[in-house]
């Protein structure tokens, strides 16, 4: 299965490494922040950037993100 997150801060970067450790689901991240991103990678809460051409190959999107800030994404 492919795996988006999006946001990896304390429960997307969680719940990526948690996914990537114990599955064998592929998992793809984004989030605005490049030090998120840095640490991510850091701690393997991922296996690769999420883009927008790899969107559609998605089997799940997580988006954890603050509430104010998801209904922006959304918008």
């Amino acid at each position: 299965m492919k795996v988006g997150i999006i946001g990896l801060g304390l429960i997307g970067g969680s719940l990526g490494r948690a996914i990537v450790s114990k599955t064998q689901d592929r998992v793809y991240a984004f989030d605005i922040d490049s030090h998120a991103l840095l640490g991510g990678r850091l701690l393997s809460a991922f296996h690769e950037e999420l883009t927008e051409d790899k969107i559609g190959e998605l089997d799940v999107i997580f988006f954890t993100l603050y509430p104010n800030a998801l209904e922006n994404a959304l918008n």
